[in-house]
């Protein structure tokens, strides 16, 4: 028998140029993704949902106030200067002057409870790639968020991430 090295050399060229060709594809106008870009983009969906979610807590303990109006046009005179290390300060005077301040979590606290409930995402996220993996895990918590949020716009019901997590 005899090996046909043209032939085989040009079989080998067609497939490593086919394989360039379907990854071009595929990549290009295909919707495939690498792993890193998946992980950005559920880091991002994550961020956002949490902003979206907190952002109408925030309004509503605001609209709560009965003195909403007068600290709204405290804010927005306050606004003008727009130093951060004076609206610090013009803060730490109101306080010291006896003047109310809304009864909101500290940026600390709204920042820690961000942080713990992506912590949680996180560590179900990683559960999830442990027995799918990555690409289904994101899957699997992208279809979560979206029931999540259809649920709590349906029933008005505030974000609550144990029942998110828990097991069905």
């Amino acid at each position: 028998m005899t090996v046909n090295k043209e032939k085989i050399k040009a079989g080998v060229w067609s497939a490593i140029g086919g394989a360039i060709v379907v990854m071009i594809i595929g990549f290009g106008w295909g919707g495939w993704v690498l792993g890193s870009t998946s992980q950005r983009t559920a880091d991002t969906m994550t961020a956002d949902a949490l902003v979206a979610r907190l952002a109408p807590m925030c309004v509503a303990q605001f609209n709560g106030d009965a003195e909403k109006d007068r600290k709204f046009e405290e804010l927005k005179a306050k606004k003008k200067s727009s130093n951060y290390s004076e609206q610090r300060d013009a803060i730490r005077n109101a306080k010291e002057n006896g003047l109310p301040l809304p009864k909101f979590k500290s940026i600390k606290q709204i920042d820690d409870d961000i942080s713990e409930l992506y912590r949680k995402i996180k560590k179900f996220k990683e559960k999830l790639q442990k027995k799918h993996g990555k690409a289904k895990a994101l899957s699997i918590l992208a279809h979560k968020i979206g029931r999540a949020v259809y649920y709590m716009l349906k029933r008005k019901e505030v974000f609550n991430i144990e029942k998110f997590l828990e097991k069905k």
